[in-house]
């Protein structure tokens, strides 16, 4: 299944906690939010990763995320480098740059 990835770049420099709401808000009904599941699924199955993610930027899937004791919410990101899937997270209130983008899948009905 192909990855859709939606224009975000009209969201550089806002909380990246305010792009994922909007993206779940306009996308939620008709696409799939991923979450570690899928950054498993790549980092076991690379030969299978969609070439629309083998480039240089950090894709996210906002389908999880990690709170801390202190109040902070992290959420996880993968990235193609090299010939590998590397996955890790990052804090929802930092900003968002444009070399970010937001994961979804199409959904199937049945």
């Amino acid at each position: 299944m192909i990855p859709f990835i939606p224009d975000t770049s009209k969201y550089i420099g806002k909380p990246r906690g305010e792009v994922f709401a909007e993206i779940i808000k306009q996308y939620g009904a008709t696409h799939y939010i991923p979450g570690f599941e899928y950054q498993q699924w790549c980092r076991e199955n690379p030969g299978k990763i969609p070439r629309i993610l083998k480039d240089d930027n950090y894709y996210y899937t906002p389908g999880t995320v990690l709170g801390y004791s202190d109040g902070r919410v992290t959420v996880p990101y993968g990235r193609w480098r090299g010939d590998a899937w590397n996955r890790n997270d990052v804090w929802f209130e930092d900003d968002w740059f444009d070399f970010e983008r937001v994961l979804l899948l199409p959904r199937i009905d049945s």
